[in-house]
């Protein structure tokens, strides 16, 4: 059962099971299986693709159907929504900080390729 406490976790530590497990206090790694966080991370994954409308609508269904049936209350469906919706957003507007450090990647690699 997916509850707040799985999310946070899931969402603070980026998706990345083994930073959790690198990092994560014993509480934290107790707190999450590595079952539910496979899971948390395909019903996010599927989500995204709802919002995108690439399934059909009984898939969209049968999403719904799965995620009110494991997680443990209203409060934690949204926080899961709200976890792909700033993934979501994170994909496609990237921090600017970000994009200048793939710009100064993508201008070194031009400039090895292109050395004249």
């Amino acid at each position: 059962m997916l509850t707040n406490e799985s999310l946070t976790f899931y969402e603070k530590f980026g998706g990345d099971l083994d930073h959790l497990i690198r990092v994560g206090n014993k509480a934290e790694q107790a707190s999450v299986t590595d079952e539910e966080w496979g899971f948390i991370k395909s019903l996010l994954q599927d989500i995204l693709l709802v919002k995108k409308k690439l399934v059909s609508k009984e898939y969209e269904e049968n999403l719904v159907a799965q995620i009110k049936a494991n997680c443990s209350d209203e409060s934690a469906i949204e926080k899961l929504y709200g976890i792909a919706d700033r993934q979501n957003r994170a994909r496609e507007n990237p921090r600017p900080e970000n994009r200048g450090i793939w710009k100064s990647i993508i201008s070194l690699f031009q400039s090895i390729n292109n050395p004249g």
